[in-house]
């Protein structure tokens, strides 16, 4: 009786505190708009046809083909490989401001920010399942799914879902490291609890925006957490996914930086998160990073800065 009044009790702490919880900015952005009538409507339109209208698709936040122009130009070029050199001297450029170690950050250094990432800002953000929608659209296998949302099963953005999926479904090969996917928001929150074995979470994200030309001073570096901790990164596909997975032997840094002032503003300070993995012995020798900081798997540290709409559960 005593050990079920305690598990009640517990339970009680736990709907309070998720009640006052302040979700993170980008998983309040792909909350469903739908509410129950909308959601049933969709729903018996799905049993009764193999294809969702882009009335409702658009209704539902979700990703359809023929319906974002965007979407078309966007993962066409990224799955062109006509100019293959342009797109390496990119990606490096990208990781160059991406990774450091901690050295780089003592002292009044200036740096340059990685710029936010282009599916951050090239394309509509899809939308968690509804879940009267979720037992219909998630147990679709992808090319039912692809084939629901209007997507070719040919078609640049069908093989960057089918990259997705493989990222939820593939060990990157850490020792004791902990994967899922999530699509919505309780599972989250629930592989959250559950793998860092705390009721009251914490989260760092990186909410800025910036001119990716702009330089910014480092002021200050403090260490967030050190024990234990789950990176959260979403997933391009029809409808939102989240992958999470636990990052052992890492460090979750917040930044202060200030904004160098130019004509039109002043400067201002700024948080930025960053992690720092200090142990990278399992890392794949072919990691970029490696190549960027010159070092090899095993031989100190490895830190990158958060990407836009990431975050990090501590």
């Amino acid at each position: 009786m005593a050990d079920t009044l305690l598990v009640l009790m517990f339970l009680a702490l736990c709907v309070g505190y998720l009640e006052g919880f302040q979700l993170p900015r980008s998983i309040r952005e792909r909350l469903s708009p739908l509410d129950d009538a909308s959601a049933l409507h969709i729903k018996q339109e799905l049993q009764a046809s193999s294809r969702i209208s882009h009335e409702s698709c658009k209704a539902a936040g979700l990703l359809c083909g023929d319906e974002h122009h965007s979407l078309r130009q966007l993962f066409h070029h990224h799955h062109d490989h006509h100019d293959r050199s342009a797109m390496e001297s990119s990606t490096r450029d990208l990781a160059q401001r991406t990774f450091f170690q901690l050295k780089t950050l003592v002292g009044a250094k200036n740096i340059q920010l990685p710029p936010p990432l282009r599916w951050d800002n090239s394309i509509p953000v899809s939308k968690f399942l509804h879940p009267l929608l979720e037992p219909v659209l998630a147990s679709m296998n992808l090319s039912q799914l692809l084939s629901t949302m209007h997507f070719s099963s040919q078609s640049p953005f069908a093989a960057t879902s089918k990259d997705s999926l493989e990222m939820c479904s593939s060990h990157g090969g850490i020792k004791h490291e902990i994967k899922g996917c999530h699509v919505s928001a309780k599972s989250i929150l629930d592989q959250a609890s559950s793998t860092l074995h705390k009721l009251e979470l914490k989260y760092v994200a990186n909410t800025l925006e910036f001119d990716p030309n702009e330089p910014f001073q480092v002021v200050e570096t403090r260490v967030v957490a050190a024990d234990g901790s789950l990176a959260c990164h979403p997933m391009t596909f029809p409808f939102a996914i989240f992958m999470c997975h636990t990052i052992p032997n890492s460090l979750v840094l917040e930044v202060d930086l200030l904004r160098s002032s130019s004509k039109n503003t002043k400067p201002a300070m700024v948080k930025v998160p960053a992690v720092c993995h200090m142990d990278t012995s399992d890392f794949a020798p072919s990691h970029i990073s490696f190549k960027i900081l010159n070092t090899r798997p095993g031989e100190g540290e490895v830190c990158h800065w958060l990407p836009t709409s990431h975050l990090v559960w501590y």
